[in-house]
Formats: C-alpha cells, sequence, structure tokens
C-alpha cells in the first residue's frame, strides 16, 4: 500500500471516528466475529457462511481490514451489524485504542462469545476482556514458518482462547510442532477442534462429461501472489505447445495477463453470481490448483459438486481427501521448482489424455466426498454447537 493510499485511509478513519464509536458502544448482541475483509476470497466466504450459521442470534460482525472490493459486503450485512473499523482496525496506534473501546462494549454484555479469524485487532482484545467471554479462532492455513503470521503474532496469547479451530489433521500435526517450539504448554492442543469447509451440494450426482474431447480446465481465484496464476499460464502454454487437447479458463481479476496469456487460455474475469458460477463449473473438466500454500479451497468443493476433477500441488488439507488412491483427484509435488511443478502438471495431463484413469468414477468420487464429509449443513450444524453450546 502507498503513503498515498495510507494517508487518505488515515483521513477517512478520522472523519468516521465519531460514528464508529457510536455503532461500537450501542452493540446489542453477546456473539461478536473479527474479519479483515468483505472482498471476495475463499476465507472471506467461509467467514460469511459462519455468521450465517449464527444469524438469528443477531451478531456483530467487525471488519479489521482494508477490503480491495466490497462484493461481500451487502451478503454479511444481511446476516449481522457490520461495523467497519477503517483504519481504527489496523494501523498499529489506532488499532490498540480501538481495541480497549471495543473490549469495554463488550464486557457489558452478558455472556459474550468472540470469534475471529486473520485478524490482529482480534486478539488485542484478549487483556482487556473478562473472563467470562469465550475466545475462539479459525486459522484456515499454516503460516506458522512465517514471522510476522498470525500463528506468531498471537502466541503469547494463545491459552486464552477456549477453542481454535482449523480445517484437518495435517494442520494439526504442524500446530503441534509450533507449540511445542514456540514455548505453548502441550495441553492447549486439547482445545484445538477441526471443522471441515463446507459447501451446499446438489441432491443428484453430476451427469456424465465427455472426455474423449477437449477438456476444460479452470483456474478460478483471485490475483494473489500465493496462487501462482503465472504457474498455470505456464502449464496452459506448454499444453498450447504440444498440442494436448485441452483448453483453460481463468475466473478472477485475471485481466492484467490478456496480453501475455497463449490462444488457449481465456479469461472470463471476476463472477460474484453463484449461479453463473455453478454454470461454468458444470461445463468444465478440471480444476487447476497452483498455490504455494493453501487451506482447502472452497472452489475445489464446489467443483467437486459439480463432477470437476481437481489437479492440485500438495499444500494444506488438500491431500488429504484428493489423491490417486482415493479416486478424487491428482496431487502434483510442491516441494520441487516451478518449472518442475508445470512440468509434473503436462504429464498428468499426457495421462489423462491417454486414457489412463476413469475419469468418470473420479468425478462420482469426488460428488461423494462433498456430499457425506464437506455439506453445508454439517458445518452449519458445527458452527453452531461450537458458538452457541
Amino acid at each position: 500500500m502507498n503513503k498515498f493510499t495510507k494517508w487518505i485511509e488515515t483521513l477517512r478513519a478520522l472523519i468516521l471516528y465519531p460514528y464508529i464509536l457510536k455503532q461500537v458502544k450501542n452493540v446489542e448482541s453477546n456473539m461478536f466475529f473479527f474479519f479483515p475483509r468483505f472482498q471476495t476470497g475463499g476465507a472471506e466466504k467461509v467467514h460469511l457462511e459462519i455468521i450465517k450459521s449464527v444469524s438469528d442470534k443477531k451478531p456483530v460482525c467487525f471488519f479489521t481490514n482494508l477490503s480491495d472490493n466490497d462484493d461481500l459486503l451487502a451478503a454479511y450485512t444481511r446476516h449481522a451489524t457490520v461495523i467497519n473499523l477503517h483504519r481504527w482496525g489496523w494501523k498499529t496506534s489506532f488499532r490498540k485504542k480501538m481495541a480497549r473501546i471495543i473490549a469495554t462494549s463488550i464486557n457489558k454484555v452478558q455472556s459474550p462469545v468472540i470469534f475471529g479469524s486473520n485478524s490482529e485487532l482480534f486478539y488485542d482484545l484478549f487483556p482487556h476482556l473478562n473472563d467470562e467471554c469465550v475466545k475462539i479462532d479459525l486459522l484456515h492455513t499454516d503460516l506458522s514458518h512465517l514471522p510476522l503470521s498470525i500463528e506468531n503474532y498471537a502466541s503469547a496469547l494463545t491459552s486464552m482462547l477456549n477453542h481454535r479451530i482449523l480445517l484437518g489433521t495435517s494442520h494439526k500435526e504442524k500446530i503441534k510442532v509450533f507449540y511445542k517450539n514456540s514455548g505453548i504448554p502441550a495441553e492447549e492442543i486439547d482445545k484445538i477442534k477441526i471443522i471441515h469447509n463446507g459447501v451446499p451440494v446438489p441432491p443428484t450426482t453430476p451427469e456424465r462429461k465427455n472426455y474423449l474431447q477437449n477438456k476444460t480446465v479452470l483456474f478460478v481465484a483471485r490475483n494473489g501472489y500465493e496462487k501462482r496464476p503465472e504457474l498455470f499460464l505456464q502449464i496452459a502454454n506448454q499444453s498450447h505447445i504440444q498440442k494436448l487437447p485441452f483448453n483453460f479458463q481463468m475466473i478472477g481479476d485475471f485481466e492484467n495477463f490478456a496480453s501475455i496469456k497463449p490462444d488457449n487460455v481465456q479469461i472470463i474475469g471476476k463472477i460474484t453470481d453463484k449461479a453463473l458460477l455453478d454454470r461454468y463449473y458444470k461445463k468444465a473438466h478440471f480444476i487447476f490448483i497452483t498455490s504455494i500454500f493453501e487451506g482447502l479451497p472452497m472452489v475445489l468443493l464446489e467443483g467437486m459438486c459439480h463432477g470437476v476433477i481437481p489437479v492440485s500441488t500438495d499444500v494444506g488439507e488438500i491431500s488429504q481427501e484428493i489423491n490417486q488412491k482415493n479416486m478424487t483427484g491428482f496431487i502434483i509435488d510442491n516441494l520441487q521448482t516451478e518449472n518442475e511443478i508445470v512440468l509434473d502438471f503436462i504429464k498428468k495431463m499426457e495421462e489423462i489424455a491417454n486414457g489412463e484413469y476413469d475419469l468418470n468414477q473420479y468425478a462420482d468420487n469426488g460428488y461423494n466426498l462433498v456430499k457425506n464429509k464437506f455439506s453445508g449443513a454439517t458445518f452449519t450444524k458445527n458452527y453452531r454447537n461450537i458458538l452457541i453450546n
């Protein structure tokens, strides 16, 4: 973020301070959420679904960081009282003061519950809250190896949590190592709960797709460095050179790649309409994940609901569920150079083109996996249990 943007955001925060203060002091709920952004993104979708699971409790949702867009703001507003803290949520000197103000309001309500994810201000509240306040956080993926990660920021306060939610067992094993190395008591592991992401699942198995002709590959993401869209384009380019029977579609804010993409890539743009996105899933055969790190991407679950087969780098929880052994998808080793990753994707595409896999079975297994383990109904039930009970 450049200095001019920071200056503008600081000025906006100062002007809005009386309005923000009034909102904070007039909260009428005992359930509070602290999330960074309301822009398009997988984590933001998960956060929205968590709020929707307890919308009958009239929660308050604080946004603590600057969003790139307001694509999901209206949806959040339908299910919670939204308070955008602007720079009071992320400028360090402002944030500490705002944490004390918010904590004072929370301490006035009976049996408060606070829930946060990827927000430093959430943890800033802890020293100012009464003991009766239930504190729950969600970690989407393991970033504990990064000095400025949220895990490291919160490490000294971890023992004050009542629950910590992770997406799967792979992350839990990494957290155990992080706790040991950080001097966090081993008994804190007992506070960890695993809740899988969930999506609405169609009631019937997707229609069979034609794998004999050109196959459509999706890349659905925001244009972030960790998604490595340039690798997807390299894969597509090599596929084009080798005349493999695949075409590629990029869904997201990837317009800046329009001048360098190969001819077999179509940039669709950002899609916020679920019904329209579902239509692309229904027509596609594969979805590629080329990320450096992930938790368990929502786009994989959404695609598998419609018979889309994942091919992904081995990051986060993905390979725990998606692999050739279970015939649910294909995993590419992430612990190698980017050129080697591209070549491994191409090798897998060659095997697919040569008919080495029962792709209809892969698609059916993927659908059944999401239906049985990652349904929206199970997700809602699990979050209501931990937030209300």
